[in-house]
């Protein structure tokens, strides 16, 4: 009896000493409580079927409520996305999908970040996995993102993940402003956005640039490629680059992998290492102890000091 009392207390302490489990809600029980069941479609065509939006903004709030962070399940299909949730509530979860080429989610909006982490109130964390995000047809040239990594003097998004993640549009007549951007200038104490991974990410269909990151701390990107902007713009461009001074520009970023179309801007960097193929290089003396090798055609600049950077035309 003493034994079997032993063991009960001895499993009691292992259960309390186990983190809890993050809580998982699924976007088709979400649309269900949010329309009610049988009264809500997916995208079936252009603009039409019913908003993503809401059901997630209040999936969000019971996980915010809760146990503050958790994840919500997409699940495999196309579903129309109007109504941007709020980088308040999206802040410190993660959207996780059945893969990108499965869960499928349609921006049918002009402005704004599709989804937009800013660390709110330290919320910190979270991310996205097994994601399409395209932009709906017709919506010409956006100021819309895609992916939105931004906070202020007081928070940022440390230690965030996506992975498997593929950014276009629906057809050729509408492009984002950009696939993703990830800045942390704001912030200069603790310094930036610190410890970021972006692994299996492919973008297309931008008109102003199709990723930019500024002012990260240990950084981890894989296997990202930036393509089919549109023609005679900047949209296949990629710059990692820094405010300037010691607090904001980006530091202790490896880059693995790399396919860009267009221009891969270096400058205001320091401890950066890349490997990969670019349409071009231009770079400048602010960019410091960079090394790797890159395939460039075309090379406007040379990195700064300390840099051992080989480039192949």
């Amino acid at each position: 009896m003493n034994r079997l009392k032993a063991l009960v207390v001895l499993i009691a302490a292992l259960m309390l000493a186990l983190p809890a489990m993050a809580e998982e809600l699924n976007l088709v029980d979400l649309m269900d409580t949010y329309y009610g069941s049988g009264n809500w479609t997916y995208r079936t065509g252009v603009g039409t079927g019913s908003d993503i939006g809401p059901a997630l903004s209040a999936g969000l709030t019971q996980l915010r409520s809760s146990q503050g962070r958790g994840i919500i399940k997409v699940p495999a299909g196309h579903w129309l996305y109007t109504t941007a949730v709020s980088p308040s509530l999206l802040s410190g979860n993660y959207i996780v999908g059945e893969g990108s080429q499965a869960s499928v989610i349609v921006y049918n909006a002009n402005y704004g970040g599709a989804f937009y982490w800013s660390g709110y109130q330290g919320y910190s964390g979270g991310g996205m996995r097994g994601i399409a995000i395209l932009l709906e047809k017709q919506l010409g040239d956006t100021n819309a993102y895609a992916l939105l990594v931004q906070g202020d003097a007081t928070y940022q998004s440390d230690q965030m993940a996506f992975e498997d993640i593929y950014i276009s549009s629906i057809e050729g007549n509408s492009y984002w402003w950009a696939g993703l951007q990830v800045y942390g200038n704001a912030r200069t104490s603790p310094q930036g956005i610190r410890v970021i991974t972006i692994k299996n990410m492919q973008i297309f269909a931008c008109h102003y640039f199709g990723a930019y990151f500024s002012n990260l701390v240990q950084a981890s990107i894989e296997n990202l490629g930036v393509y089919s902007g549109k023609p005679q713009t900047t949209g296949m461009d990629v710059w990692l680059t820094g405010g300037g001074s010691a607090s904001t520009n980006s530091i202790y970023v490896s880059i693995d992998a790399l396919n860009v179309g267009g221009a891969v801007h270096l400058d205001n960097i320091s401890n950066v290492a890349l490997h990969g193929n670019v349409g071009s290089l231009i770079t400048g003396s602010s960019a410091t102890y960079v090394s790797g090798w890159l395939h460039a055609p075309s090379v406007t600049g040379s990195v700064g000091s300390n840099s051992n950077l080989t480039i192949q035309n």
